[in-house]
């Protein structure tokens, strides 16, 4: 696994779970 892929995977949890509190 690169290591960008495992940046953009971590971001993109980090947004969904960020998404909903803030709704």
């Amino acid at each position: 696994m690169q290591h960008q892929d495992l940046l953009k995977a971590e971001q993109l949890t980090f947004t969904l779970s960020w998404l909903p509190n803030h709704s």
